[in-house]
């Protein structure tokens, strides 16, 4: 690794191990979507400054249980189990069908996973629009 790659910048480590190690490139592309999903329900439940206790409070689930959700495994989760947990942290999840286009990403549907007749307009207002992300949000590479 060069020696001025900082250790602090994740993403920038994460990318110099994968480029330099095809057997970790394998392995990782094997598991970004559980790491993705597992990495967006920690950020989701520390934006409403909730602990895995109070996840484990409001579903009724234990504390272990919300713990292995926060952890990227072989097996995703159920629909139904990642709607509770985004419940539980005073959201909405939906199911989003988009395709990028540098600096744009096109919605071409979206529809709500529950959460009643407001979460479906939110969703259904998402539906054929086109988001301006920036450049930033393109700038992934590899896999």
């Amino acid at each position: 690794m060069p020696d001025n790659l900082p250790l602090n910048d994740f993403d920038a480590v994460n990318e110099q191990v994968l480029a330099s190690v095809p057997e970790a490139r394998e392995a990782w592309n094997a598991r970004k979507a559980a790491f993705g999903l597992a990495m967006m329900l920690v950020r989701l439940r520390n934006s409403k400054d909730l602990r895995q206790s109070d996840i484990a409070e409001r579903t009724g689930w234990d504390k272990s249980f919300v713990s292995r959700l926060e952890r990227p495994t072989d097996k995703l989760p159920s629909l139904a189990t990642l709607m509770r947990y985004v419940e539980a942290c005073d959201a909405q999840a939906g199911l989003v069908v988009a395709r990028a286009n540098a600096p744009q990403v096109h919605v071409d549907d979206a529809v709500a996973l529950g959460g009643g007749i407001e979460a479906e307009q939110m969703f259904i207002g998402l539906r054929d629009v086109d988001i301006e992300l920036g450049e930033a949000a393109f700038s992934t590479s590899g896999g």
